[in-house]
């Protein structure tokens, strides 16, 4: 969660929410929802404090983090917007951090657009962002600091009364929250599925179970290809179905 302690606020509400907090509760809501799915979360701060930017991305490196969300409420207000005006900001040269970015934009704006009569604001290039400095590198530290791949976004505007009023309610937080953790559960689930598929894949491959075998029998030289069109069909279903957790999946 950004921003922190009694000096760094964040942004203020015209109703006197304060980003700090409205980060934090929103950081343990997803927390929550991650957990609730089977992945580890560790957040940056866990209370209000301070906390500098090199400690959280050496923080996140030390553990060997996955990923990494830095998690913000924006200002100030642009112009009235019938969508939205989530921003995600990218590392520039890593095609995950734009990945996951892009996943956490699609369904945060999706989530919140199910708010009915609320005038967003958004400024013109609202959407998934690379931001570089003069030096050609990330402008935001934490998405220039950390090795781990790494986004930060900005959920609505704390700036734009009607917005300020959504966000201090639980029903914001809950929706929030389960749109922030789809994403990370949606990228980490892709990279297991994959890994999970070429173990199956080797493993169908090398111990060729009968029909398998058969198909390598295969007269008139096609076997080889076929016996491994095989393989990989039946690690493929598996792994579908052990992610689906159908009983098969134990």
């Amino acid at each position: 969660p950004g921003h922190g302690g009694p000096i760094d606020t964040g942004a203020v509400g015209a109703n006197g929410l304060i980003e700090r907090y409205i980060n934090l509760r929103l950081a343990l809501v997803a927390q929550a929802e991650l957990e609730a799915r089977g992945i580890s979360v560790a957040l940056t701060r866990t209370a209000d404090y301070a906390t500098t930017l090199p400690t959280r991305a050496a923080f996140a490196d030390h553990l060997e983090a996955d990923l990494m969300v830095s998690i913000h409420h924006n200002a100030p207000t642009f112009a009235t917007s019938t969508t939205p005006g989530t921003e995600v900001f990218v590392q520039s040269d890593s095609p995950s951090s734009t990945r996951l970015g892009g996943l956490i934009y699609a369904a945060v704006v999706d989530a919140l657009a199910g708010f009915d009569g609320i005038p967003w604001s958004a400024a013109p290039d609202a959407g998934v962002l690379t931001v570089v400095n003069s030096e050609g590198t990330d402008a935001y530290g934490m998405v220039r600091r950390p090795a781990t791949v790494s986004v930060l976004a900005e959920f609505a505007y704390l700036s734009n009364p009607p917005e300020a009023e959504l966000l201090s309610t639980s029903e914001y937080l809950a929706v929030a929250g389960q749109a922030l953790a789809a994403a990370p559960a949606v990228l980490l689930g892709a990279w297991r599925a994959h890994l999970l598929a070429f173990v199956l894949f080797r493993l169908f491959d090398i111990l060729k179970p009968g029909p398998i075998r058969r198909l390598e029998a295969f007269p008139g030289g096609p076997g080889v290809l076929l016996d491994d069109v095989g393989a990989g069909l039946v690690a493929g279903a598996l792994t579908v179905g052990i992610l689906a957790g159908l009983p098969f999946g134990g």
